[in-house]
């Protein structure tokens, strides 16, 4: 997954002379924290989701929840569009 990736920093640089407000600002918000994360804490991700006022899924998975765990990862991002339809 990591080759993928681009660190965010350098997407802006280029783009944006300020970054943009981000979107969980004014949307609504929808959070999974893995609990078995060894990459980022649980903590960590409690506190993020809650900064976003998400509405939190926890899963006892690791930090590829959407790979070990893909019904339940499923049924939050149905229920999700479902709600913003």
């Amino acid at each position: 997954m990591r080759a993928g990736q681009t660190h965010i920093r350098w997407i802006f640089r280029d783009h944006y002379r300020d970054p943009p407000k981000a979107a969980w600002h004014d949307l609504p918000s929808w959070f999974v924290v893995a609990k078995r994360d060894n990459a980022i804490p649980a903590e960590a991700q409690r506190f993020a989701a809650k900064r976003m006022k998400a509405r939190v899924t926890e899963l006892d998975a690791s930090h590829a929840a959407a790979v070990s765990r893909p019904g339940e990862v499923f049924t939050v991002i149905t229920k999700a569009a479902a709600a913003v339809r």
